[in-house]
């Protein structure tokens, strides 16, 4: 064999490394938490974004009872309810159903503001998306994303046993 075939490389790519690049094909499908509410989730809509409201599908129910549910459908949570990361039940349910999760930690944004944060940071949190779950990311009202570490996670999730 001559050196030069022995050179030549398959211009072929992989299909496991494709497959590992890019998750997903199908668009993404925001669930809208209650505190975020029914304007945030039309604006949203009004954007381009697939999104399903908790006002219109667990109005009243508990979070961890309505979790698991957003994984049987692939949705990502995008919430203001700080608490969700820190209430033992709803991380278990978090870990447990390998949610994406997104909450805005602003306590004093406006629905607006709210919206506008969310637009302005979207395309990082489609990025983040294409990771499977489960995590939490916080978003600033500055826009800043940052994750909850997996650690800190599993800790809370304990104090619910």
């Amino acid at each position: 064999m001559t050196s030069a075939a022995r050179r030549k490389k398959s211009t072929k790519r992989s299909g496991s490394n494709r497959a590992a690049r890019t998750r997903r094909h199908k668009p993404l499908t925001f669930y809208i938490d209650e505190n975020l509410g029914r304007r945030v989730a039309r604006g949203l809509r009004e954007a381009g974004h697939q999104v399903v409201s908790a006002i219109d599908l667990h109005q009243g129910v508990a979070d961890h009872v309505w979790l698991p549910t957003l994984a049987e459908h692939d949705y990502v949570l995008l919430t203001k309810d700080q608490h969700i990361r820190r209430n033992p039940l709803e991380v278990g349910a978090i870990l447990n159903a390998g949610i994406r999760a997104f909450a805005i930690t602003a306590d004093d944004l406006s629905w607006e503001d709210a919206l506008a944060l969310l637009l302005r940071r979207m395309k990082k949190i489609i990025r983040i998306c294409e990771r499977r779950g489960p995590y939490i990311f916080n978003i600033t009202a500055t826009g800043i994303l940052t994750e909850v570490p997996a650690s800190l996670l599993r800790r809370q999730a304990k104090g619910a046993k």
